[in-house]
C-alpha cells in the first residue's frame, strides 16, 4: 500500500507542483488542464486507496473485497450517491462562485474588454 500513497503523492502533488512552478505552463490553459487533471486523478486515487484497502481481502491475488463474510455483497445506496453527488456539485459551485466574485480570470477578462473596444 506505501507504493500506491507514493503514487499518489507523485501523480497529485509533486508533478502538478513542478508544472505550476513553471511560468510558461501557468500562462498556456493547456498546462493548467494537465496540472488540472493530476490533481484531480491523485485525489481519485486517493479516495481509491482509503475505500479499496480498507476492506478485508481474504485473496491477496484477486483482491475481491467480501465485507468481513463471503455471503455479504455490497453496493451503494441512494443516500450515499447523492451525498456523493452533492459533494462534487458543492465544489463545482464553489469555483463557480469563486471565479465570480474573485479575480480568479482577471487577466483574460482584459483582453475581453481591450478587444471589445
Amino acid at each position: 500500500m506505501s507504493v500506491l500513497f507514493w503514487v499518489e503523492m507523485l501523480v497529485g502533488v509533486v508533478i502538478p507542483l513542478v508544472l505550476f512552478s513553471v511560468k510558461k505552463v501557468r500562462q498556456r490553459p493547456k498546462g493548467l488542464f494537465s496540472g488540472a487533471i493530476l490533481v484531480l486523478m491523485g485525489m481519485i486515487l486517493n479516495r481509491f486507496d482509503v475505500s479499496w484497502f480498507a476492506v478485508q481481502h481474504p485473496d491477496p491475488l484477486t483482491y475481491i473485497p467480501t465485507f468481513m463474510s463471503n455471503n455479504v455483497h455490497y453496493f451503494p445506496s441512494l443516500p450515499e450517491v447523492l451525498v456523493s453527488a452533492g459533494i462534487f456539485s458543492a465544489g463545482i459551485l464553489a469555483f463557480g462562485l469563486a471565479v465570480k466574485y474573485l479575480p480568479v480570470f482577471e487577466e483574460a477578462e482584459k483582453k475581453l474588454n481591450v478587444m471589445s473596444k
